[in-house]
Order: C-alpha cells, then structure tokens, then sequence
C-alpha cells in the first residue's frame, strides 16, 4: 500500500544551509506560484539571493528561501519529473550567494492542484470569513494531521492540494527516492488516508 506524507519546509538541512532572503520575480508576486496557473511567459532575470556571508552556503534540494517558492536543484527537478506529477512548470533561475556567486535552481509552478482533502477527516482552521482579503474569507488557514482522499491522490507521487495548495504532498516512492539520494530541504510526516 502507497503512503502519503505532507511535506516540512525548511527542516533536514545540510549542516551550512543556503537561505535566500533576497528574491526578485520581477511583476510576479510569490502568491502566483499558489494559484494552480499555467505561466504563459517567464521574464528574464528571476533570482534568490542571500544578502550576507552567514546566509551563503550550500543548497538544500528544496532551496531554503524566505518567500517560500517552491525552489529546487537540478538533481530534484530530475526526481520530480520521474514521477507521477499532475502538469508541473520549471522555470530555470539563479541562486546568488551574497558576493555574487550564482547556482542554477527551479521554480516549479505546479499548473494543477488535486481536490483530495478529506475535510470530514482533518482538523482545519479557517480564515475569518470576515477577512479584509476576500480571497481569504473562510478559506484554511492550517491544518493539522491531514487526511487524503487515497482514491483521488493515488494517481499521484508529488502533488498540491486544491483545498490547501499552501503545502506540498508525496507519496512513499517519492520519499524513497528522496531519501536513497540523501536529498535536503524538508521532511515528511506520515498522513491518514480515507
């Protein structure tokens, strides 16, 4: 049987971590990369960037930065797109490190997110449906020890969640290949399945 396990930021680290502070998507805002969209057209000079020497070091497969994109290696992206994914983009960029130093990385802007939470299962906390932004109104603020819709998501080994896109999924074969490859940048915690 094929397990899921949501994935945390920023945790199994290499022991000097990378952290882009810094970031530059031009027009775009971090909040794109949310919206299940496709990306019709990339500009030219998206980057991450530390802004000091303790900040420099090296890169977690998922790459530490403080807007939260969706950032990974070259070695990562190749993981990913031997998965079973739903339409995911990569769109190339650079990491630079405070004295200029630059690494080839990816967004991956995820064009789909999959409806398999089970709301009935999973304790949730949801925005005020008062919120001042309207797009926030009631929508899930967190939640905790999620339950999957394992007839939905089994299709899947990397996904988002349309009900909370705000977190990323994988299945067991994913983290098996993660793991045999001591990759970086997140750990997982197991989910239930209905």
């Amino acid at each position: 049987m094929n397990k899921y396990f949501s994935l945390t930021p920023r945790d199994n680290l290499v022991p000097n971590s990378y952290v882009a502070d810094q970031w530059d998507l031009k027009s775009m805002e971090p909040e794109l990369f949310l919206s299940g969209r496709n990306i019709s057209s990339w500009p030219n000079g998206v980057c991450l960037r530390s802004s000091t020497m303790k900040m420099d070091g090296e890169l977690d497969d998922f790459v530490v930065n403080n807007a939260m994109l969706p950032v990974v290696t070259p070695r990562l992206k190749a993981l990913i797109e031997r998965m079973r994914t739903p339409t995911i983009q990569f769109f190339k960029i650079l990491a630079y490190s405070s004295n200029g130093i630059p690494s080839d990385c990816y967004i991956a802007n995820f064009c789909e997110h999959i409806p398999g939470l089970d709301l009935l299962h999973t304790k949730v906390f949801r925005h005020p449906k008062n919120h001042p932004d309207k797009k926030l109104r009631n929508a899930i603020q967190t939640m905790f020890r999620p339950t999957l819709v394992e007839s939905v998501v089994k299709e899947w080994d990397f996904l988002r969640l349309e009900e909370f896109p705000e977190r990323l999924f994988a299945s067991s074969r994913f983290k098996r290949e993660f793991n045999a490859f001591k990759m970086t940048g997140v750990s997982f915690s197991a989910t239930d399945l209905s």
